[in-house]
């Protein structure tokens, strides 16, 4: 079993198991977890593994322990807006205001010359629309890096991509899918990008092109029972791609509403389990 050596007086060690190091770790507010990144490069590196991340956050979230992210934009010249500065708070029902700042205002991509654009958000983490695309943790200011396959696809015929961030439960991973023009054979695929493994792959042709009147912003997408659905609206069909599968279907629409009154899409479906 893999120890942690810590160094308790200046003539003594205690060996202790990496399990329990991380066990004790996950316990600890957000604030405290990051100072121990000083402590040491093993430290730093558990600190931010996805492992401890994923254990930090069930707890967070089974007791009821929220993260806000505030972050002041301003308008560039071109290509989006520019993230001038984070601040990140803890819920702590302790506080009189039942907030906690766990890190003061910083300015994390102060050097660059080009707009940022948030594309999506799970968990805490931001898809940013740099070049190549990242997956930002604003917590420990790490950023994970796309294959060039994925980036030189999307940026060829720009503002066409559409994404989808979510985490898949079934695998215990995050999961960024993207819908990218295919010019050459004059269509579109869905490429998905597992955080974990660091791997790319094309899952399959988009079965519709984009003048079929398809809803595929990542606004419209909605989520149901396990797949991501967005609706051809043309004929009423739905196009729904599995996210545990990694394939996608097509079915008719019931023809059972009134086309002049037709609400929000996004608000007449719902999940069946």
């Amino acid at each position: 079993m893999p120890q942690l050596i810590v160094r308790a007086t200046m003539s003594s060690t205690i060996s202790l198991p990496l399990d329990i190091v991380t066990d004790i770790l996950r316990c600890l507010p957000v604030k405290s977890l990051l100072r121990f990144r000083c402590a040491s490069q093993t430290w730093r590196s558990l600190v931010d593994s996805s492992y401890l991340v994923k254990l930090h956050l069930a707890r967070s979230i089974e007791e009821n322990k929220l993260m806000i992210v505030f972050i002041t934009t301003s308008k560039g010249v071109e290509d989006g807006s520019f993230i001038d500065s984070v601040d990140i708070y803890a819920v702590d029902d302790d506080k009189d205001n039942g907030l906690i700042q766990i890190k003061q205002r910083f300015q994390p991509f102060k050097s660059r010359k080009r707009g940022t654009r948030i594309l999506g958000s799970c968990n805490g983490m931001l898809v940013l629309d740099h070049k190549p695309l990242e997956i930002w943790n604003p917590l420990t200011e790490k950023c994970y890096t796309l294959p060039a396959q994925s980036s030189s696809v999307v940026y060829r015929h720009g503002f066409s991509f559409r994404s989808y961030f979510y985490y898949d439960a079934s695998s215990n991973t995050h999961k960024l899918l993207g819908k990218v023009p295919d010019l050459v054979r004059d269509t579109y695929e869905l490429q998905l990008y597992n955080l974990e493994t660091d791997h790319l792959t094309t899952v399959h042709r988009w079965p519709l092109e984009e003048d079929e009147g398809c809803l595929c912003e990542p606004e419209d997408f909605v989520l149901v029972n396990g797949a991501v659905v967005c609706w051809k609206t043309w004929d009423d069909d739905l196009v729904a791609f599995d996210l545990r599968t990694d394939e996608y279907y097509q079915f008719q629409f019931p023809d059972v509403h009134d086309d002049a009154s037709w609400p929000g899409w996004d608000e007449c479906t719902t999940s069946v389990h």
